[in-house]
């Protein structure tokens, strides 16, 4: 009994790796040429399977997109859970939030590419289910505004939605322009960041 459970385990970790391999190749095909340019045929011949192999892993091309997307955003949601302490000030949380989500977007690049710009490619059903996560994360953001609020250290006149949104423009955003061979670091930027936001939604004592 012992030796079967170890060949399904092994088994298991095979197909697990697998997977993450595929989704790291389609991935990089996905980001350099796009989804619609990119097949199913493409997919299988650099991964080294046929048609059928890949299909054994994913139902179909859609399916690949959704699972990249969704670890992605899964993976903003827990920077924003690691990011947050109940135990800590807001503006603490805040900091730490700006930091890890952007490093975040930097470092995983080519998927929050494809978060932003391939999403509508995704069934109605899976778009609801990122959708839903992209609100939770935008609920942890606006609970530490409020929190902001709540202390009297936010501006009266911000409303607490619209600055919970740009603030996630503002880590979002330096995707689509960041160059990592420029002289200013991610830390840098990131301080810089947090410098504007908090100048722009602080009252100043």
């Amino acid at each position: 009994m012992k030796k079967n459970n170890t060949k399904k385990d092994r088994k298991e970790t095979g197909n697990s790796f697998k997977r993450e391999e595929l989704l790291k190749i389609t991935t990089k095909y996905f980001y350099e040429q796009g989804y619609d340019n990119t097949s199913t045929r493409d997919i299988a011949k650099a991964s080294g399977l046929s048609i059928a192999g890949l299909y054994y892993y994913f139902k179909n091309k859609e399916s690949i997109l959704f699972n990249i997307i969704d670890k992605s955003v899964e993976n903003l949601y827990k920077s924003l859970i690691d990011a947050t302490n109940s135990e800590d000030s807001p503006k603490t949380n805040l900091s730490r939030i700006i930091e890890k989500v952007f490093k975040e977007v930097i470092e995983s690049h080519m998927e929050i590419g494809l978060l932003f710009k391939e999403d509508h490619r995704l069934t109605q059903k899976h778009l609801k289910l990122i959708n839903k996560k992209r609100r939770m994360c935008l609920e942890i953001v606006k609970r530490e505004i409020a929190r902001l609020k709540e202390t009297g250290e936010l501006k009266p006149s911000l409303n607490i939605t619209s600055t919970a949104f740009s603030l996630i423009a503002m880590t979002n955003w330096p995707h689509f322009w960041y160059d990592p061979n420029r002289s200013i670091t991610i830390e840098e930027l990131s301080n810089e960041i947090k410098e504007i936001f908090f100048d722009g939604i602080l009252i100043r004592s």
